[in-house]
């Protein structure tokens, strides 16, 4: 079979050749548009009723980047790059290329067509595990494509992994930021596995824990905020607060609390440049005058732990709201 013409010059060439049957013929062209992918799906010749191609089939109408991209999300792809009209004369041998391919794409692919697809590597943090969990927990993660984040502060992840429902930092800011925060098992499995595996039934929140020392309401939180973001369209759970922050001077708790409230899309306003229409002040100095604060920056006071309230108390969150 005759490979696709080659890319242009500003692409970088993707190869991969499989060896199957004595066969060499998945060298890949230019990177597909959305356009090419949609065309792909329909290429008469292929049988659609093999079960790879029906699941290749139902990816089309998902936007790349919307989870985790898994080797068989990429399989459509793999079609307009192998350009294959008579691919169903050996099928096994065909289905087995495939699979090597889409297997090798998430770590070969153009960057050039990664940016534009929306395919990023998940970018992953760890909260609550220590010493030999933690190390063992990394270890598993280096088997799998993603850009571990080692850091005690939250960092924009995509995917934070919790040991259990906390009040961190990252924890709370990836709850405001409504990313997905899961249990360690979603990296064991991944890594058994393969591949990244779907975050569903690994979310916290996904399912109650009775008799836990944590509430239903802190259980679900991750779960509900990702939930309410995305029905919503917010960019955050603060995403309309506009905020004084008055923290004692030397408070090391500044810099995080700021790093929470950005996660949310909350707007920081100076204290001495404070615009009109503040809707919170928040502090940890329980020695100021509340009504005094209030008739200053015309907005109701709160003390800082609010913050870890409305995001793990729903009752907190809808009386806010109400």
């Amino acid at each position: 079979m005759t490979s696709a013409a080659p890319a242009p010059a500003q692409h970088t060439t993707n190869a991969r050749a499989c060896q199957g049957h004595g066969s060499n013929w998945c060298s890949t062209a230019e990177s597909p548009n959305r356009a090419q992918v949609a065309q792909a799906s329909q290429v008469p010749s292929s049988p659609h009723g093999h079960p790879l191609v029906s699941s290749v089939s139902t990816c089309a109408n998902r936007p790349f980047g919307s989870s985790v991209t898994t080797p068989l999300d990429l399989a459509l792809p793999a079609l307009a790059l192998l350009r294959l009209p008579h691919w169903h004369k050996d099928l096994a041998m065909n289905l087995e290329c495939l699979t090597k391919l889409c297997n090798s794409l998430l770590g070969n692919l153009d960057p050039l067509y990664m940016m534009e697809s929306g395919i990023q590597k998940p970018r992953i943090q760890l909260t609550g595990f220590k010493n030999q969990e933690k190390k063992t927990l990394v270890e598993l993660l280096l088997r799998l494509d993603c850009v571990f984040l080692d850091s005690e502060q939250y960092r924009n992840c995509t995917h934070l992994i919790a040991k259990q429902p906390c009040k961190s930092e990252k924890f709370l800011a990836a709850c405001a930021a409504g990313k997905w925060i899961l249990t360690k098992d979603y990296i064991i499995n991944s890594a058994e596995s393969g591949r990244w595996l779907d975050e569903t039934t690994y979310e916290w929140g996904y399912k109650i824990e009775t008799g836990s020392h944590y509430s239903p309401q802190m259980q679900s939180a991750p779960k509900r905020w990702r939930e309410e973001l995305t029905r919503s369209g917010a960019t955050g759970a603060f995403h309309r607060w506009k905020v004084v922050l008055l923290v004692v001077k030397g408070d090391k708790r500044r810099d995080s609390l700021t790093r929470l409230l950005e996660a949310g899309k909350a707007t920081i306003c100076s204290v001495l440049n404070t615009p009109k229409n503040i809707t919170h002040i928040l502090t940890n100095n329980s020695a100021l005058n509340q009504e005094k604060a209030k008739r200053l920056f015309g907005a109701p006071y709160y003390p800082v732990r609010y913050l870890g309230s409305y995001l793990l108390e729903a009752s907190i969150f809808k009386e806010h709201r109400s």
